[in-house]
């Protein structure tokens, strides 16, 4: 009986370690290119929208080096709209887990 209780807490403290390992929201981050010379481009528009409903989430612009950071996305689909004058407006979806705090999405190049 003693081994039997103590399987059932083991199991329990593995499960709630399990779950507390998940996170709440995440930071996402990335940098704008220039497809033609690679140049990163500074303040782009950057927002980050629901997937299912276009509702607005977050938005920011880059930084001089072309960087953005947008920090509490909870985990789910979003769409990431890019856009700058003189160059052609981008969509990319996005996908936030909920294993890590940062997320860093591949250089996005505009046309």
């Amino acid at each position: 009986m003693l081994q039997l209780r103590l399987f059932f807490i083991l199991i329990s403290v593995i499960i709630t370690s399990i779950a507390t390992a998940q996170i709440s929201s995440a930071t996402v981050s990335g940098i704008i290119k220039s497809k033609v010379n690679k140049a990163a481009i500074p303040y782009v528009n950057v927002v980050v929208k629901s997937d299912k409903d276009s509702a607005f989430i977050a938005g920011t612009v880059t930084n001089d080096d072309g960087r953005f950071t947008i920090s509490k996305i909870k985990p789910g689909n979003y769409q990431v709209n890019i856009s700058f004058m003189g160059f052609e407006d981008k969509k990319q979806s996005l996908f936030v887990g909920s294993l890590s705090e940062f997320l860093e999405i591949p250089i996005i190049e505009l046309d």
